[in-house]
């Protein structure tokens, strides 16, 4: 279901997940004001000061392990590209003991894979 939102060029991506943010702060805005008439508004002001500490904690909870997936991801991406890297490198050096029409050939599909043609 989200794989639109993933294809975006990641400008729009910003823009769409800010608007969604915003409108989602704004309707949980609306609610509590249309709410906080006569007496409770002074529930929702001794319930806000209560409940900041263990949204403060979840927040840094939430922001630690994502930036944790992201490291993770990052080394997993960084270890397949060294890794294809090097085995393209062990074939180019590995080609000169193939006959000359071979090597013609292998040469032309790596710079084919290299530039990403099909």
């Amino acid at each position: 279901m989200g794989d639109w939102l993933l294809a975006l060029p990641l400008p729009w991506m910003t823009l769409v997940i800010f608007t969604a943010a915003y409108l989602v702060a704004a309707g949980v805005y609306l609610v509590v004001v249309g709410l906080a008439v006569n007496g409770l508004a002074r529930v929702f002001k001794a319930f806000s000061p209560q409940m900041l500490t263990p949204l403060g904690v979840i927040f840094g909870l939430i922001v630690g392990f994502v930036a944790l997936q992201t490291w993770n991801d990052f080394d997993k991406a960084k270890v397949a590209v060294d890794t294809a890297a090097s085995a393209l490198r062990v074939v180019v050096v590995l080609d000169e003991s193939l006959p000359e029409e071979q090597r013609i050939h292998l040469r032309t599909l790596i710079n084919r894979h290299i530039d990403g043609k099909r």
